[in-house]
């Protein structure tokens, strides 16, 4: 059930992840170490620099592993050494932060071998420290301690004999220089060597460890069945993504370096998060960000020393999500409770309309996720979600039993607003002679530059604005790798410029569901389909955030929050079309299926229960069936 991937050539190009929600993993599939965000972390702190083995006077390195075998739970690299076959696997448990090196030999033959060990404990925002490190030898087992932490080196299997020869050395992976500490020599021995180092002071470790994890994540990707295997595989590799994403209190933007959890990826993502099921993290994380409103903003990040507020789609986002949440779970006690902070958001978002009741923003600091630019004062996509929140605060409001006045008032305030907005919607944005939703509104007059923003509108349906999805189609926007962030015809477009050139995940996605929003199915599935062909490339298995536009090189990180959470979101929400209300118990599906899909079965958390819905598709005619206990309601 879980994707296997196997590479055989061009094994530098590639990498992967390993992770729980205490630490993670991440290295190239040639067993390169290439970069400072590669090695072994637990939390914000990095702890392993490298390792490598050495079988006799040669190291298995980059120059001799010939295959990868990777299936989000472990890794397995096959070296060729003097017409020898070696095989080193590199495994991360569920729940702890611990590493576990295996090597052996063909037929698990008797090996001798040396394993070294680069330690480099440092924060993820620091770059050369003069940090000292301590050595503790215990029995069959020795410990490295800094003032950031510890690492105890055991064996599983085999036997370990360690030589301690403390040193001190630099180099600088991608020309970033990093120091590392190697604390001696490590003696191995066995048919099949096994180590475990752990950064949580765990000194036992369950045998049964990987069939544990990889029953669990199966089990994670039971939800779905479909004809196309696309979808399907498709669909589970983005809940593995979200599922190695979690990190305890909330879900990271992106690994390796986004350790900091970010309202508007988060909440982008929040819908995907419910749909496969994750309704306990998802409180969490809405409350990670609810008790560190200031002023009635969300906050733009959560670091581990610092907050930051400077986002103007964190309010609305917010609003939306916690009516997806409530409307999943049926949380009446958290909706009473939450109300008030939402409240608080909308306000906040109500103060700052302009005389055309459009909000202002960027006036003192870059406030939109395009956050390298500044987009005063108006931007599309930022008032898209305005009339959007406007309207979740509303139906927010009429969950309640008994509505305080100020709370009613406001959503009927909150309605008259919305209707006002979508009314002049079109009037404020879409230039007649461009034939072109503008990008914003800057002092009262249009910006006309070519950006992926107004399909935030057509996905929202804001705008109906079919004819506009051709532009977004055509060259001009789409690469091999997906949606440029500007036109390339436009004078400031470079390929590798971040907000001025890289394709994003996020605009491909948002490319995805317009398509199928606005009814035009096949289109959709194709992007859909050019997004997730990054599963098989970068960091195996995953959906990465931006690329050189030209060259389709990875820019940025290799697994983003919201790129993973877009496949979840372009299926179920806008294919499939399941809208759940727990209240009601009852789930509302309009399914737009391309015709190439026939069957397709989704088991969807409702309140506390699972039900499971069927839809399928002749082309003519959609059959749709629910599990007992929950109504179905039929969508046009």
């Amino acid at each position: 059930m879980l994707s296997q991937f196997n590479k055989t050539t061009h094994l530098y190009k590639y990498s992967y992840f390993l992770t729980n929600p205490k630490c993670f993993f991440h290295r190239y599939c040639d067993t390169g170490f290439k970069t400072k965000w590669t090695g072994f972390w637990k939390g914000n702190k990095k702890f392993i620099e490298f390792f490598a083995f050495k079988v006799g006077s040669e190291y298995l390195s980059e120059s001799n592993c010939i295959k990868t075998l990777y299936n989000f739970v472990k890794a397995e690299h096959t070296h060729e050494l003097n017409g020898r076959l070696f095989k080193q696997s590199v495994f991360v448990p569920r729940n702890k932060a611990v590493l576990v090196l295996e090597l052996t030999g063909e037929k698990n033959s008797a090996l001798k071998a040396e394993l070294e060990l680069a330690i480099n404990m440092r924060f993820r925002e620091e770059n050369l420290h003069a940090r000292q490190y301590s050595i503790k030898k215990k029995k069959n087992a020795f410990e490295i301690t800094s003032e950031l932490g510890k690492l105890i080196v055991k064996p599983l299997s085999g036997s370990m004999v360690f030589e301690s020869k403390p040193s001190y050395k630099s180099h600088a992976p991608s020309n970033e220089p990093q120091c590392y500490f190697l604390p001696g020599r490590i003696y191995l021995k066995g048919d099949r060597i096994r180590l475990m180092l752990s950064a949580d002071s765990v000194q036992k470790y369950n045998n049964r460890e990987p069939g544990l994890k990889k029953n669990y994540y199966e089990k994670l990707c039971s939800i779905i069945e479909c004809s196309d295997p696309f979808i399907e595989s498709s669909f589970r590799n983005a809940l593995l993504n979200l599922e190695m994403l979690y990190a305890g209190r909330g879900f990271y933007a992106g690994l390796p370096w986004f350790l900091q959890f970010w309202a508007r990826d988060t909440f982008w993502s929040f819908k995907a998060l419910l749909f496969a099921g994750m309704f306990e993290r998802a409180k969490v994380a809405l409350l990670e960000f609810v008790k560190r409103m200031k002023d009635g903003r969300i906050p733009n990040y959560i670091a581990y020393n610092e907050t930051s507020y400077n986002s103007i789609d964190s309010n609305p986002l917010f609003i939306s999500a916690l009516k997806d949440y409530v409307l999943f779970s049926a949380d009446y006690a958290f909706l009473k409770k939450a109300l008030q902070k939402a409240k608080q958001c909308i306000e906040a978002l109500l103060s700052l309309q302009d005389s055309d009741g459009f909000i202002m923003h960027d006036l003192d600091a870059n406030e939109t996720w395009m956050d390298t630019l500044n987009r005063r004062e108006k931007a599309i996509e930022v008032q898209a979600l305005f009339i959007t929140a406007l309207r979740d605060f509303a139906e927010l409001s009429s969950m309640l039993k008994k509505p305080n006045r100020k709370i009613s008032e406001l959503a009927e305030q909150c309605k008259l607003s919305k209707e006002e907005l979508l009314r002049g919607f079109e009037k404020t944005f879409y230039d007649d002679s461009a034939k072109l939703l503008a990008d914003r509104i800057f002092y009262g007059k249009k910006d006309l530059i070519k950006r992926p923003n107004a399909l935030v509108a057509l996905m929202l349906g804001i705008s109906k604005r079919k004819e506009l999805l051709k532009l977004y189609e055509s060259p001009e926007f789409l690469s091999e790798k997906g949606l440029r962030s500007i036109s390339k015809l436009e004078a400031n477009y470079s390929p590798n410029a971040y907000h001025n050139g890289q394709v994003w995940s996020l605009c491909t996605a948002w490319l995805a569901c317009s398509e199928f929003a606005l009814g035009r199915p096949s289109k959709g599935l194709g992007i859909l389909k050019l997004l997730c062909k990054d599963f098989e490339r970068d960091a195996l298995g995953c959906i990465g955030e931006t690329w050189n536009a030209e060259t389709a090189t990875l820019a940025g990180c290799g697994l983003q929050l919201w790129g993973s959470a877009f496949v979840i979101k372009t299926i179920d929400e806008f294919m499939l079309g399941i809208h759940p209300n727990a209240f009601k118990k009852e789930v509302v599906v309009r399914p737009r299926l391309p015709n190439t899909i026939k069957r397709i079965k989704r088991v969807v958390r409702v309140g506390k229960k699972r039900y499971a819905i069927e839809i399928k598709n002749s082309g003519s005619k959609q059959r749709i069936r629910t599990s007992k206990g929950i109504k179905l309601v039929k969508g046009l």
